[in-house]
């Protein structure tokens, strides 16, 4: 038995009891052959971005959407809801007319009516097929329970693997987790659970899939598995997640894949050095947008929707440094399905007709066939010599090869736009939206911000721009966005996946078993921050965050690559949304609920008044 770092040991294998979760054959010859038919550069075979042999695949199309454990034998995309799936295909041709024959039994014809309509060119179905839908759901369930039951309960005969209920058959505590997260009360729900089972370790079924809820410090030390070489934990995202994100974004990667990935993101695009080249841009945007959002056409005492208004300024920002989108009828067109997209990214992963997830697949599509045209005249755009290599990432996906000398697929220079596109714009929107709300809520806050920029400002003349020392100097500015990020985290849990069994606390993690560490269980800990529900910046000013117990950006080798524009980004808008408005609070009571990022129930509306100060 060996040590492998964070208190952890791997255990042996016991026959064939654990085996390696499915890998994915290499496609690098097909997406050769793709790039070369669409006119771009051709991937080699052998490829850096081959997944290596050994790591698993967590987005493959041949997986259900909510496999059983990997040890069951279960055979590939024959999963529940695979069959769900085929089911809701299969009566796409036909007309459904489920109100039919169902007459006086109004509690039936309540719930068949919240039912979405199926129409087809051919027949119809009244309460028979109506009843025979229900009948085969059930025994789909059913049988996804009793897969994945065989495997859970060889686990635990052959280890000590931590407490907990799996809940419901097939569901397990998904509802009630999303539910938690939706309503901003995770902390109860990790609460309840560790008062009922004794131990901050514990297990839950999360979209099919046993899940262990580990403490911090330590648990997310271990997850977070620095130096590690990924040979205990590796990145993951559940099944349903990554196919509304794709294939071949980061956080689908891992391995050497991942650090190849990475290694090119961050010296191409989002390193410091490379953000620095945005300010000038980021701040014009800035000061463009509250001129023509905040302050044309609008008096003192105008109520202004500031969540909706701010994701307007993100999105616009981060489609123009991703493919120079400029044009305000395009973006309009393309914002509200994004939002659609990024709604589906915390729904019930039930990809059928009338679902938001169904909502979000259908979104997603036709985001990236907005795209395509783009990728196209931006390759003749490079050839003509009217774009810039380095003008934006799409053109830099365009021009530069990884470290291994191959270039990126149209297909993957899609999606990582898209995944870009949403990480820096609806992460960014929900930060700023709960801070601005923070700091009209506590005048003491707002007055040592007011100083902050007021210092800043008098050694310049009136319209000189920002310089990166400037941004460097707004230190109190920071631990505002830090504690407003503390207590609205934008991603409230961080799942990985075990890629070998081990031991932790007492407790064996059986590979394959997921785990996620919450905000509720660090972020929000009266044994980690002295009164937690308290918003106090100077808690970060004092002694800044224990180790492991602050992750607003993820952490370790796989902390989040965006950290330095999200930073600049804020501090820059702050700084001139301080500069030229005062406002309160339309609705005080407003209620905070996730969808994925934190948001408000009414688009958080405040009351401005136009005033200079500074």
């Amino acid at each position: 038995m060996k040590e492998n770092g964070a208190g952890a040991r791997l255990l042996p294998m016991h026959g064939n009891d654990l085996r390696c979760l499915p890998t994915r054959k290499s496609t690098s010859a097909a997406q050769g052959a793709d790039a070369a038919k669409a006119g771009g550069p051709r991937r080699q075979v052998g490829s850096a971005r081959r997944r290596p042999v050994g790591i698993s695949d967590p987005l493959s199309s041949a997986k259900p959407l909510w496999e059983p454990a990997s040890r069951t034998g279960q055979p590939a995309g024959q999963g529940p809801v695979d069959l769900l799936e085929k089911l809701a295909r299969g009566l796409q041709s036909f007309s459904w007319r489920p109100m039919e024959g169902i007459g006086k039994h109004s509690w039936l014809a309540g719930t068949v009516g919240q039912l979405p309509s199926l129409n087809g060119p051919s027949s119809s179905y009244g309460t028979a097929g109506l009843l025979a839908v229900l009948l085969l759901s059930f025994l789909a369930i059913v049988l996804g329970w009793v897969w994945s039951s065989s495997g859970r309960k060889e686990d635990e005969r052959n280890y000590h693997v931590p407490p907990g209920d799996l809940g419901l058959p097939f569901f397990g505590d998904t509802i009630q987790y999303v539910n938690a997260y939706y309503n901003r009360t995770i902390r109860d729900y990790v609460d309840m659970k560790i008062a009922k089972y004794g131990s901050p370790v514990f297990k839950a079924k999360l979209m099919g899939h046993t899940t262990v809820f580990m403490d911090a410090p330590n648990g997310t030390k271990l997850m977070f598995n620095k130096g590690n070489d990924e040979k205990l934990i590796q990145g993951y995202w559940p099944g349903s997640t990554l196919k509304l994100v794709g294939p071949n974004v980061l956080s689908a990667e891992n391995g050497a894949v991942y650090r190849c990935h990475k290694q090119h993101l961050m010296s191409h695009f989002l390193g410091h050095n490379v953000v620095n080249r945005y300010l000038g841009k980021i701040e014009t945007r800035a000061i463009e947008h509250i001129q023509n959002h905040w302050l044309d056409g609008t008096i003192d005492g105008s109520v202004l929707e500031a969540q909706n208004v701010l994701r307007i300024f993100t999105f616009e920002l981060v489609a123009d440094l991703c493919l120079t989108l400029t044009d305000k009828h395009e973006s309009e067109k393309l914002r509200p399905t994004f939002e659609i997209w990024a709604k589906g990214l915390m729904a019930l992963p039930i990809n059928l007709p009338g679902s938001g997830y169904y909502q979000a697949m259908k979104a997603r599509a036709e985001i990236l066939s907005f795209f395509e045209p783009y990728v196209q005249r931006r390759k003749q755009e490079l050839k003509d010599g009217t774009a810039t290599p380095t003008q934006d990432y799409l053109s830099i996906l365009l021009t530069e090869p990884d470290e291994n000398g191959h270039f990126y697929t149209d297909e993957e220079i899609k999606t990582n736009i898209l995944h870009l596109i949403h990480g820096g714009a609806n992460t960014v929107a929900a930060t700023l939206t709960m801070a601005i709300r923070k700091i009209t809520e506590h005048s003491e806050v707002y007055d040592k911000l007011i100083a902050e920029h007021t210092s800043i400002t008098e050694v310049k003349e009136e319209g000189e721009p920002l310089t990166n020392d400037d941004v460097q100097n707004m230190k109190y500015t920071w631990t505002v966005i830090e504690e407003t990020m503390r207590l609205y985290p934008a991603l409230p849990g961080i799942f990985r996946e075990a890629t070998a069994t081990f031991e932790y606390n007492g407790y064996t993690i059986p590979k394959g078993w997921k785990l996620l560490c919450t905000a509720a269980q660090s972020f929000q800990n009266p044994e980690i921050y002295e009164e937690p529900e308290k918003f106090d910046p100077s808690r970060f000013e004092r002694e800044g965050a224990p180790a492991h117990t602050f992750f607003p950006f993820g952490g370790g080798v796989r902390i989040c690559p965006g950290i330095e524009l999200a930073k600049v980004t804020m501090l820059v808008f702050l700084h001139h949304f301080l500069k030229n408005l005062q406002w309160t609070l339309a609705d005080p009571d407003e209620k905070i609920v996730y969808h994925f990022s934190p948001g408000t129930a009414k688009g958080s509306p405040i009351r401005i008044t136009k005033f200079k100060a500074f």
